[in-house]
């Protein structure tokens, strides 16, 4: 679950290479082999190398062709022949598979789960069984609260851990029925809102209109039909069958028919994308930006997407940039003075390569600042600015006492949402910046419902003064009032990562939440609040 490896891999980051895995994989550090390699000798015939290499080399003495890998047991790069390579790519994926183990039991559900598996089994479970056994759970609570959202993701979770275990068939069948959801555009109602109150506020269980197709889902079902070797026939025969019998209400405003044509038309596009994607060479950033000018003219927003996701991951494993620094850096800048659509690519783009370095890239940061802003206290939601802030605080420093004043005097309360997770992003790192925000958070989690009624309230935080004043009206179908706490909730988890002792001192409240609250969410995000403190 990616939210849990968010949660662990922010802590991880603090901590020496070597203890970071003592730390992921406490006991079975010892599976791992850290033998494999050699530090600075050719693994073939053993003589010392000056310089080191750090790629792919053929050895001057001996001619054979050497890797330079990490070992996953003790982080350290070693230097590997053909076979030894393929050792450590396996070590990897044995490593990531203990790591999710070691993060999914930090979660109750989870553990329950594996207690309840133990009895029955009269033996450890494998995390599979684990796995599996939650989602089942997960998938009737959903059903009966109506919500289809999480019930979508929880379904697309057992999709792949049932192409993990090869059931291929299987897998693809459930990918169907996720798509499904997503093209009559499923929504989370819960079960607050009677019949009446649906109509009247036009509340809808799965509405058409917010449908979409998630490039994640559509791949996985292009590759899966294809290694079955499905004819279209028998594909259609699959999708249809397995959403008569599956649909999660009778009457889903498209049927299993028209929706196979909207997803059949979307993997021919995809097909197609694909084919072209594969002609050109990301390396050649020449071409690049001419196939995105292109793509972005013809308005193929698919196309452009892969284009840029393809150049962006030529980067990942590269040391060097500056080369081609100022030719990416004019693209991004490219993509961000273009439509709302293409810009979030551009956003996207350039916080990966912020991050890559960030002192080749600061001015990007500075200049996409220094727009928003003009127009920030109006709009001062950009989550970009959260994410610019936590990886250099001085970025934002200025925006940060706009940020306070408008966490809970924004006139729209999504805003006032948007702001807090932008300041918990930044005091995931920097908890300094934003503490003043702290008894805001603490003062609505303790008194939610009154702070959502009452008139507004001063409080004073880095010297500003801020009015809470909350409307008690239901917006988008959902309750803000618990949303809001949700977020705030997430907030603090985000500023204890920074630093547990701004947030020791409200333990008990978090405990009395996980005890008492009524709101499941609100008790599993509290609980991930104390695991973090402890």
């Amino acid at each position: 679950m990616e939210f849990l490896k968010k949660l662990f891999n922010s802590q991880e980051e603090k901590l020496p290479e070597e203890k970071v895995v003592k730390k992921i994989l406490p006991e079975k550090i010892g599976t791992l082999d850290n033998s494999i390699g050699e530090i600075d000798s050719c693994p073939y015939c053993k003589k010392k190398l000056n310089p080191i290499p750090t790629r792919k080399k053929t050895c001057p003495f001996c001619e054979e062709t050497m890797y330079s890998r990490t070992r996953p047991a003790d982080r350290k790069k070693v230097l590997v022949t053909e076979k030894q390579k393929d050792e450590i790519e396996a070590q990897w994926t044995k490593f990531y598979e203990i790591q999710e183990e070691n993060n999914l039991m930090q979660d109750s559900e989870f553990v329950s789960a594996e207690k309840e598996l133990t009895k029955q089994f009269g033996g450890k479970p494998s995390l599979n069984d684990i796995k599996w056994r939650v989602y089942n759970k997960n998938i009737i609570e959903y059903a009966s609260k109506r919500e289809w959202g999480l019930y979508r993701n929880n379904k697309l979770n057992m999709a792949f851990l049932l192409q993990k275990g090869g059931k291929l068939r299987q897998a693809l069948s459930t990918m169907f029925e996720v798509i499904y959801l997503d093209i009559n555009g499923a929504n989370n109602i819960g079960n607050m809102y009677s019949a009446k109150e649906m109509e009247e506020y036009n509340i809808k269980e799965f509405d058409p209109k917010t449908a979409f197709f998630a490039p994640g889902v559509i791949r996985p079902i292009r590759d899966l039909i294809d290694e079955l070797s499905l004819s279209e026939n028998e594909t259609k025969e699959l999708f249809t069958s397995t959403n008569k019998k599956m649909k999660p209400v009778k009457d889903m405003p498209i049927p299993e028919g028209n929706a196979w044509g909207k997803l059949f038309k979307e993997l021919n596009i995809k097909k197609a994308n694909a084919e072209k994607i594969e002609e050109f060479d990301a390396e050649d950033i020449d071409a690049v930006i001419k196939e995105i000018k292109d793509a972005s003219k013809s308005k193929n927003n698919d196309t452009l997407n892969s284009i840029i996701y393809k150049f962006r991951d030529k980067y990942k494993t590269k040391k060097i940039i500056v080369p081609n620094a100022d030719k990416i850096k004019e693209l991004i800048k490219t993509l961000l003075n273009s439509k709302e659509s293409i810009k979030s690519l551009g956003v996207s783009i350039m916080l990966f390569y912020i991050k890559r370095d960030k002192k080749l890239f600061s001015s990007l940061a500075e200049d996409y600042i220094e727009q928003n802003k003009k127009h920030f206290e109006k709009c001062p939601e950009d989550h970009t600015l959260g994410e610019l802030g936590k990886i250099e605080p001085e970025w934002v420093k200025s925006l940060i006492p706009i940020m306070i004043k408008s966490l809970n005097n924004a006139p729209e309360w999504n805003t006032r949402r948007f702001i807090a997770f932008n300041l918990g992003n930044i005091g995931s790192k920097h908890p300094e910046l934003v503490k003043g925000i702290i008894p805001i958070l603490i003062d609505y989690l303790k008194n939610s419902l009154e702070i959502t009624k009452r008139k507004p309230t001063k409080i004073e935080a880095h010297g500003i003064i801020v009015e809470i004043n909350l409307s008690s009206e239901r917006m988008l179908g959902v309750d803000q009032t618990q949303w809001l706490k949700d977020a705030y909730i997430d907030t603090l988890g985000m500023i204890a990562k920074g630093d547990k002792s701004l947030i020791e001192p409200y333990k008990k409240i978090f405990e009395k939440i996980v005890k008492k609250d009524e709101s499941e969410y609100s008790r599993k995000k509290s609980q991930k609040v104390l695991d973090i403190l402890r």
